[in-house]
Parts: C-alpha cells; structure tokens; sequence
C-alpha cells in the first residue's frame, strides 16, 4: 500500500509494491465524470488521479519507441537535407552557366551568347537578355572610342 504522504504532494513519485518499484503520478482536484451523478454527471469533490506502472516493464516499453522515432527522425531530416541540395544545386544551374559565360567577356573577347538553359528559365530570361543588350551596347561603345583617335586624325582642319 501506498503511504499517505506520497499521495498528499503532487507531481511523480517512486514506491515499491510488493517488490516491484513503480512510478506514478499524482493529481490534485481532477474532476470526474461520472454519469451516475445528480449534479450533471461532473462531480464536484476532489479526488486522487494515480496512474501508475512497474518501473522495469515501462522503462522498456518508452524507450524502444522513443529510439525508434528519433532514428526515424534523423534518417528523415538526412534525406531531407540531400534532396534539398541536391534540389537548388540543379534549380541553380542555370544561374552558374550564366555566369560562367559572362566570366569569359574581355576586352578581347565580346562574343556572348546567354546559355540555352538561362534563356529557357522563366527567372533568367529577362537578365539573360539585359546581358546580352548591355554588352552589346558596351561593344559598340568600345568600338567607337578605338576609332575616335583615327577619325580625328582623318578630319580636315578648318
């Protein structure tokens, strides 16, 4: 049998019954439904909730399904986190073959042409063309300073 004392202190507790050792609960002032009541079935007194079990039988059933789900747990998170990487790595692609082609520009080289896959991403396409426009007008630009020495050169003085 329990002692007094245990159940007057809320919160859990450890006792040992007939050479097994339990832990229990203990509750103050539940109310309990109880259909066989005049005043609605609720009644108003207060009573003990003990909900108890054999500390070695309940140790081991928690703690397997605790193991388990927290296995589960991080394996799932594992595969999350992969496919999430591996997801923006190919999502972002498109964006390192742009810059890898805006990368090859010089002073040398104006060849550009945006690659098929920034062209073909909805997101892309309107830089992709901007950078084409832009370095296209940058060219011409370019272009007309190289030459501005020489036509000066040409002009007949007045």
């Amino acid at each position: 049998m329990l002692s007094p004392s245990l159940l007057g202190s809320p919160g859990f507790h450890e006792a040992k019954v007939d050479h097994v050792h339990y832990r229990f609960f203990v509750l103050h002032g539940v109310r309990i439904i109880d259909p066989g009541n005049p005043n609605g079935g609720v009644s108003p007194c207060h009573q003990y909730c003990l909900r108890n079990s054999p500390l070695d039988e309940s140790g081991m059933r928690c703690s397997r399904p605790s193991v388990f789900f927290a296995i589960a747990t991080a394996l799932l998170l594992g595969v999350t986190a992969i496919l999430m990487v591996w997801l923006v790595r190919r999502h972002l692609s498109p964006v390192h073959e742009l810059a890898h082609e805006a990368d090859r520009i010089s002073s040398h080289n104006w060849n550009f042409d945006a690659p098929l896959s920034a062209k073909e991403t909805v997101e892309l396409r309107p830089l992709a063309r901007a950078l084409e426009s832009a370095l296209a007008r940058v060219h011409l630009s370019f272009e007309q300073q190289k030459r501005l020495p020489s036509d000066a050169a040409h002009e007949p003085e007045d």
